[in-house]
């Protein structure tokens, strides 16, 4: 056992450091987070009537539903049961990323701050606590690498089988995986040794995902309404003049943003090169890469907001109730978005992040200029630059874009620069700092995104179960709405309040006067904070 935990320690101290953010999170409650309802009524609807369909969704999600499937058919359908499920997936993720790292670098140290910057990113750790689809995304995202990486330095065909299934599960849980084995089969074409068969074999593995693919798109063109969320491939028209213009209004509003967001969440592991970086470059070239970074930094991003949507966002203030947050007059409470030193702190983080993001790329290409190799085109080369490149290119074409589908990108970001800096030896130990902060608001942010919910579906429980208020008389919040008891709901009705006589939200509306509040503690900032039950004013005296 003794010779066990030495081996292992690295991945006991992840398990060890997860389990006590979880502790301090306290992830209870039987209520779905964020989009997940859509899934889980999904996941319900196979689980009691073994009948499928993805409902509202936009991804592929069948391996998405089999997982969870797995769990509730020996646990039983609960909301704590799959969100476990999605913690077992993000724990995987987390220890194949150290696993891989570690095999590149044989830096031990490194790995686990690569680890731990993927699993104290704010979007990572919060959806680690939903049925969301994105880290069973990530997760298998990151056994592609793995397995690829495995046979672009071994060619073992074991590695290559692992890569293939992997890669089939990856595409029928979000299509945007496609770019993976698509790339992958471009790489192929510039290995060296053995070109036919390594070529034979990713064409063949790419033409099969691909037809794989297009049949399961079938079945749910079939299978399901012409309104449903799923994009289908085939409206996408690469010969179509109106898809390219869009395309390009998308990329002026879009590429920045992912540029800006990809960085300075990679920058607590990327950092850690900085210093190694700097020790091979004249005083001279240092400070001229050092103002060129600024100015590049500034010109190119000075415009660029760094996104606060969705689940960043959720988490400074829990989830928003559903008037207040789509209605016209919308007004987040209380977030850090109306806090001038909050918006000031961002954006000094997004320069200083971004200009010395910069100018490590932009001395790293000096050097490699230097030695001659900046030229070196390998299949790991042109994998990764074709796969970033792509899936950015997908991500600008998507209608359904969010800052959580920038997660593969921060992982990739990270693996790259591990293996571009393979030879380097980094501070580790200077940058576990910048770990403290992300550890701050992803585990304290996700910690409130509960307690808010735990409040409010309190609240809602007290109307609909303790004074038998109907469902469709209460306007309780966006999952609240959605999930509608496991029912089937057109949820954006709840835009308008004139068919509800009891809210469950932060602002008091016209003609609604306090029925009950529930105050709860916030620690992301610290203070106190209350979400409220409004009754129309005609209707106090019948409850």
């Amino acid at each position: 056992m003794k010779l066990f935990f030495s081996k292992n320690k690295a991945y006991f101290f992840l398990a060890f450091v997860f389990g006590i953010s979880e502790l301090i999170v306290q992830p209870f409650g039987e209520y779905p987070l964020n989009d997940d309802w859509t899934y889980a009524k999904s996941l319900l609807n196979l689980f009691l009537h073994n009948n499928y369909n993805i409902g509202t969704s936009s991804s592929t999600l069948l391996v998405h539903l089999i997982y969870g499937f797995f769990f509730v058919k020996i646990f039983g359908f609960s909301f704590m049961v799959l969100r476990v499920s999605t913690l077992i997936s993000s724990l995987i993720g987390i220890f194949l990323l150290f696993k891989l790292v570690n095999q590149i670098t044989q830096q031990k140290a490194v790995a686990l701050l690569a680890a731990l910057t993927l699993l104290f990113n704010p979007i990572y750790f919060n959806l680690s606590n939903t049925y969301m689809t994105d880290v069973n995304f990530n997760t298998l995202l990151i056994a592609c690498c793995f397995f690829g990486y495995q046979f672009y330095t071994s060619f073992n065909k074991k590695h290559f089988v692992l890569f293939f299934l992997c890669s089939v599960l990856l595409v029928l849980i979000r299509q945007l995986g496609i770019i993976i084995p698509f790339s992958f089969m471009l790489a192929a074409f510039f290995v060296k040794q053995t070109q036919f068969r390594v070529r034979l074999w990713a064409v063949l593995s790419f033409s099969t995902i691909l037809i794989l693919f297009k049949l399961y798109e079938s079945f749910l063109q079939h299978t399901h309404s012409v309104d449903a969320g799923y994009p289908f491939a085939g409206k996408i028209s690469l010969m179509d003049f109106d898809f390219w213009s869009r395309s390009f209004v998308s990329f002026k509003l879009r590429i920045s943003t992912i540029i800006v967001y990809t960085i300075v969440f990679s920058f607590p592991f990327v950092g850690i090169y900085f210093f190694s970086i700097v020790k091979k470059l004249s005083k001279w070239s240092v400070l001229v890469l050092f103002v060129s970074s600024v100015l590049t930094a500034y010109f190119a991003f000075s415009n660029t907001r760094f996104l606060m949507g969705n689940i960043f966002t959720n988490m400074q203030v829990g989830a928003e109730t559903f008037y207040e947050n789509l209605s016209a007059t919308s007004r987040i409470n209380q977030s850090f978005t109306e806090e001038p030193y909050f918006a000031i702190l961002i954006n000094c983080v997004k320069y200083v992040c971004l200009t010395l993001f910069v100018f490590m790329t932009y001395s790293i290409l000096v050097i490699r200029l230097k030695q001659n190799t900046v030229f070196k085109i390998t299949p790991l080369f042109i994998w990764t630059s074709s796969g970033i490149l792509g899936y950015i290119f997908l991500l600008i074409i998507s209608d359904m874009y969010f800052d959580r589908y920038h997660l593969s990108l921060i992982t990739v970001v990270i693996l790259a620069f591990s293996y571009i800096n393979r030879f380097n030896t980094p501070y580790p130990k200077f940058s576990w700092v910048y770990l403290v902060p992300l550890f701050y608001i992803s585990v304290f942010g996700t910690k409130d995104y509960f307690t808010l919910n735990n409040a409010k579906w309190e609240a809602y429980h007290y109307l609909r179960y303790e004074q038998n208020v109907p469902i469709d008389k209460i306007n309780a919040g966006y999952e609240v709405n959605c999930w509608y008891d496991g029912k089937p709901s057109i949820y954006w009705a709840s835009v308008f309040l004139d068919p509800y006589s009891y809210l469950i939200q932060h602002r008091k509306e016209q003609d609604f006067e306090i029925l009950r509040e529930y105050e709860f503690q916030k620690y992301f900032p610290y203070k106190k904070d209350k979400i409220y039950i409004f009754v129309r004013q005609e209707k106090k005296v019948g409850l």
